[in-house]
């Protein structure tokens, strides 16, 4: 008998070290989506960029970024991986030019930039967006329930929780970014 404590006591302890699995961060999954736009000159473009572009907070945008939950944040997918995360599912809206053929080289190049700006500006809001997402994804992880219906209950209160504390930011972000929108060079050469 002494021996199997023997044996038994220094498995315990090993496994008493052993680290504990964190688990999986919230998964996203991001799409693009553009609207087309045209003229045969950049302030035609930027005035078909603001009449057909989306909007974003009641106003319109360059591009937007939109914010669902993703196809795991669910009850039967809880219950076919025995696991609840947050899941996001991103799309990015985005300008593209349909014919740029009126345009030279140089306000190609202008058009072009501007488009890596505001895509790069939405992939922000991303990014921000799966911050908050670890945050709540992990209170999620403290509250998990054995019943896959109750925690997808708290899954839908925390993914209401967390859109109402980061939206406040995401507003603050675009704000902070006016002033680099304004003197951005595509737009300064679209005001002539």
């Amino acid at each position: 008998m002494k021996s199997a404590i023997r044996l038994v006591l220094p498995c315990l302890s090993l496994l008493a070290i052993q680290p504990i699995a964190a688990h999986s961060q919230p998964t996203s999954k991001t799409s693009y989506s553009y609207y087309a736009v045209s003229g045969k000159s950049l302030r035609e473009i930027r005035n078909a960029m603001v009449s057909g572009g989306p909007s974003a907070n009641g106003a319109k945008a360059y591009g937007v970024t939109s914010l669902m939950p993703g196809g795991k944040m669910s009850v039967a997918s809880c219950r076919k991986s025995g696991r609840y995360s947050l899941d996001l599912k991103f799309v990015i809206r985005l300008p593209k030019a349909s014919n740029t053929s009126g345009l030279s080289s140089t306000e190609v190049t202008q058009l072009t930039k501007f488009v890596k700006f505001v895509k790069t500006h939405e992939e922000t809001h991303r990014s921000m967006w799966m911050s908050y997402a670890i945050k709540y994804d992990r209170l999620l992880q403290n509250s998990q329930s054995q019943d896959c219906a109750a925690t997808h209950a708290k899954a839908m209160v925390l993914w209401k929780q967390m859109l109402a504390a980061g939206r406040p930011d995401q507003i603050a972000f675009d704000q902070a970014q006016r002033g680099p929108l304004e003197t951005h060079p595509f737009i300064k050469l679209a005001a002539r």
